[in-house]
C-alpha cells in the first residue's frame, strides 16, 4: 500500500496528508490500482502500517483529522494500532511532517495562568493532542557463534576481531570472546597429552582434560 502511496507515475497525496475515503476511491475508480475485495482489506492494511514501529521511514501517521485554521492534525498517532473507518475527516499523514508535529508537541509547554478562585475557568480540556509513539527498545546483547577451520584458525579469528569485535567495543560495553576446542581421535599418546596440557595451562585456559 505504500508503494500505490509514492507511485511515481501517479503519486496520490494531497500535500502532506491524504484523506481515507478519498484514497478508497482510487482504488475503485481508477485501472492502475490494485483490485480490493473490499474496504476491509484496505483498511487492515492501513492499520498495519500505522502500527509499524519503523513508520517514519516505510510507512505513515494516521490522524482523525485536519484542522486547516491551526495547520494542524487532531488524534495524530503512530506506532500504534488503530480502527480505521470511512470517516469523513479520517486521514493519512506523510511521516515527515507527522513527526514534525510529534516533535513541536513534545516541547515543554508554558505554564498557564492561574484562574482565580472567584472567577469561573470556562476553559476547555485539549484531548485532541497526538500520541506519541513508543521508542523501541535497543537491543542490549549480541550472541555470535562460529566454526574455524583448524588449518585457517588465525585468519578466520583476526577477521572476526577486525569486523566485528572492534565494533562493539566501546566506553560501557562488555565484550566477551571464548575459544571452545573440542577434538576427537582414535586414542591420544602420553606425549601429546602432556603438551598439550601444559601448553594450555600456559596459555590461560579456564579448564582443559582429555576424555576417555
Amino acid at each position: 500500500m505504500s508503494r500505490d502511496l509514492n507511485r511515481r507515475d501517479a503519486p496520490l497525496w494531497d500535500g502532506d496528508h491524504l484523506g481515507i475515503r478519498t484514497f478508497w476511491s482510487y482504488y475503485c475508480r481508477y485501472l492502475y490500482m490494485p483490485r480490493l475485495a473490499g474496504f476491509g482489506v484496505l483498511a487492515a492494511a492501513i492499520s498495519r502500517g500505522v502500527a509499524d514501529l519503523n513508520w517514519q521511514n516505510d510507512t505513515f501517521a494516521y490522524a482523525d483529522s485536519y484542522d486547516e485554521d491551526a495547520d494542524r492534525y487532531l488524534g495524530l498517532q503512530a506506532a500504534v494500532q488503530v480502527e480505521v473507518s470511512q470517516s469523513l475527516t479520517a486521514v493519512l499523514v506523510r511521516p515527515t511532517r507527522a513527526a514534525v508535529q510529534f516533535d513541536a508537541d513534545s516541547q515543554p509547554a508554558e505554564p498557564e495562568a492561574e484562574v482565580p478562585e472567584d472567577v469561573e475557568d470556562t476553559r476547555k480540556p485539549d484531548d485532541s493532542g497526538p500520541r506519541r509513539p513508543p521508542t523501541a527498545p535497543k537491543p542490549t546483547r549480541f550472541y555470535g557463534r562460529m566454526e574455524l577451520d583448524p588449518v585457517r584458525a588465525m585468519r578466520d579469528l583476526g577477521g572476526i576481531i577486525d569486523e566485528i569485535t572492534k565494533h562493539l567495543t566501546g566506553t560501557g560495553n562488555e565484550v566477551t570472546l571464548t575459544v571452545e576446542i573440542n577434538a576427537r581421535s582414535g586414542g591420544y599418546d602420553t606425549r601429546t597429552q602432556r603438551i598439550v596440557k601444559e601448553n594450555a595451562t600456559q596459555l590461560g585456559f579456564d579448564s582443559h582434560e582429555f576424555e576417555t
